[in-house]
């Protein structure tokens, strides 16, 4: 059996895990990752930043950020073995969160290359079109879909803004996945999608102020801890030390 990293689940998991939620970040190249490992810390997670599977590794989540071009992105996560050890925790539900390129990727296609995506959910990525400016970039609302199966742990988490910079969102073929969707120009796209234990965002929480650091609590939590709001947050500065021992370099 291939031991390269192993999600921390099963029935024998517990004493091997730290008293922190251990946060896998899936470092492939692709964007600055300071301001998302500092955000983990803050909120106290052990934040592990990996460039490949490590032998024995063991986490609780794992998050696939990133920024840059579709193609780039996907040749660098199959390279690396990367693409593995993210099928692999899906399948093992540990929970995942996809942000901005990194979300983009769990699709089928995109338009921005020839390379597949993952392929969890059925859809493609497309390209604005007939809006003011691409990239979109800015502050923009994100807004939750009435009616939606939204998992427990966002239960009462109110609408906010968030920092968004990207040209390209998701065009869903299921519009069950779309959990809250965001305006530009004419067109409403889905902003967070997800089901069971895989989340995407197509905005950056780390860089939303204290409403996306709200969103990270929430996530990395689980509803375990002492209900956060974004009110209850103001004033929190990302800040912290990340540990870069699982962390090969370049």
């Amino acid at each position: 059996m291939d031991m390269s990293a192993v999600p921390a689940t099963g029935p024998h998991s517990q004493a091997a895990r730290p008293k922190r939620p251990s946060v896998v970040i899936v470092d492939y190249q692709a964007g600055n990752l300071r301001s998302l490992t500092a955000a983990f810390t803050t909120l106290g997670a052990h934040v592990i930043l990996l460039d490949r599977p490590k032998p024995g590794l063991r986490f609780d989540r794992l998050v696939v950020p990133g920024v840059g071009a579709f193609d780039w992105a996907c040749q660098r996560l199959n390279s690396t073995g990367l693409k593995e050890l993210i099928q692999r925790s899906v399948a093992d539900g540990v929970p995942v969160l996809g942000i901005c390129l990194g979300m983009q990727w769990l699709w089928e296609t995109s338009e921005e290359g020839r390379e597949p995506g993952l392929g969890l959910w059925p859809g493609r990525v497309i390209r604005f079109r007939n809006v003011p400016r691409v990239p979109h970039m800015g502050w923009n609302q994100v807004e939750w879909v009435a009616g939606t199966r939204r998992p427990a742990w966002l239960a009462g988490f109110p609408s906010g803004y968030a920092y968004f910079a990207h040209s390209y969102y998701p065009e869903p073929a299921d519009p069950d996945l779309v959990w809250a969707v965001t305006e530009y120009g004419p067109v409403r796209f889905p902003s967070v999608v997800g089901r069971d234990h895989v989340v995407g965002v197509q905005f950056h929480p780390e860089k939303s102020g204290a409403w996306g650091l709200a969103f990270l609590q929430r996530w990395l939590e689980e509803g375990r801890a002492p209900c956060i709001t974004p009110e209850t947050m103001t004033g929190i500065s990302a800040t912290g030390e990340v540990d870069v021992r699982s962390h090969s370099g370049h």
